[in-house]
């Protein structure tokens, strides 16, 4: 895919052999978002996983060969430092992939449900789960992340092998939308792009990287609102979707995308004199804390996906919609047939 510059190499025989990067000290990269696919010669284009960000320290012993740790170790961090290592006992031999002795990875944990990723799987702590990497960011004790991303990805293709625990991810050069079509027809969350001559940014959003993030936007009824806790008019909104039969269905709560001139227009137009709307009755979660209104008023709200229990995840409010009403706020036929 890329050049292939000299890997960095240094003598020695401790049994760890701890780099100039610390563990619980470095944060990864961020990437900003970016409101379309595109193409760029410039540009390398990955999927976007679904998962933790994390970033592995690994170790090997002085005299190990691939396939063996003598005596190693992996550490996983999280980009908010957090050590992430007692939670996945399966990914502790990520180091014994490395050829070399010492090296710092970015890439994500991700959980496998039918051979895809399932970010409710990993909520849970089901199995199984893989790391993929992405980006190195130190070898044998030099620090890479002045390089230029094509030449870390090179070394990164290189010297990390591969596993049932372990996938270096693939990229394209170029190519961004035809890339981002079929990331959508795969069903997965969206592309990462990225300059081939970026170096890396710990700790930094910048514009270097772009995601592009596979959304999908659908209607739903306002059924209520949570009460204000500070400044805001309300909490958030309280969205139902009609099933097969009809009925509305609690489908989550959206907050994200309503300003304070928003929220108290709508609040002059929801009528208060509602009961909870669900046949199920108030959801537990929610007891106490809301306003239930009369079920009429529909808004288009921006969603990742709908989880298995039938909720909106990651919704944004993307505006009133009074050409709709609640025939067109329907649970997503493939949530349908995922209810048997």
């Amino acid at each position: 895919m890329c050049g292939r510059p000299e890997a960095p190499e240094r003598a020695g025989k401790a049994l760890h052999h701890p780099g100039a990067l610390e563990f619980g000290k470095v944060r990864p990269m961020l990437a900003e978002a970016a409101p379309a696919p595109f193409d760029g010669d410039d540009w390398l284009f990955e999927v976007k996983w679904d998962g933790y960000r994390a970033l592995a320290f690994l170790e090997r012993g002085a005299d190990a060969g691939r396939g063996g740790d003598g005596g190693g170790r992996t550490r996983l961090q999280s980009r908010r430092l957090r050590d992430l290592t007692p939670g996945f006992p399966d990914l502790g031999r990520l180091h014994s992939h490395l050829e070399g002795r010492q090296a710092v990875v970015d890439g994500e944990i991700v959980a496998l449900r039918d051979g895809r990723p399932d970010f409710q799987t990993l909520q849970r702590g089901g199995r199984p789960v893989v790391y993929i990497a992405f980006d190195i960011l130190e070898l044998d004790g030099e620090v890479l992340i002045g390089r230029p991303l094509a030449e870390r990805r090179d070394i990164l293709d290189r010297r990390l092998g591969a596993g049932p625990d372990l996938v270096v991810s693939r990229a394209v050069l170029g190519r961004g939308t035809d890339f981002y079509r079929a990331v959508v027809r795969s069903g997965l969350e969206g592309v990462v792009a990225k300059r081939l001559d970026s170096p890396y940014r710990p700790g930094r959003r910048s514009r270097d990287w772009l995601k592009v993030r596979n959304v999908r936007r659908l209607f739903a009824v306002v059924c209520g609102y949570t009460r204000a806790a500070g400044a805001r008019p309300f909490g958030s909104l309280v969205l139902g979707l009609a099933d097969r039969r009809g009925r509305l269905v609690y489908a989550g709560l959206v907050g994200t995308g309503l300003d304070q001139r928003e929220m108290a227009s709508l609040l002059g137009l929801l009528d208060r004199t509602g009961p909870c709307p669900f046949p199920d009755g108030e959801p537990r979660s929610l007891r106490g804390r809301v306003e239930w209104v009369e079920p009429v008023h529909v808004v288009e709200v921006e969603c990742l996906e709908l989880t298995a229990d039938g909720h909106l995840r990651h919704p944004v409010y993307r505006g009133l919609r009074p050409d709709k009403d609640v025939a067109d706020c329907q649970v997503p036929a493939e949530r349908h047939g995922g209810a048997g």
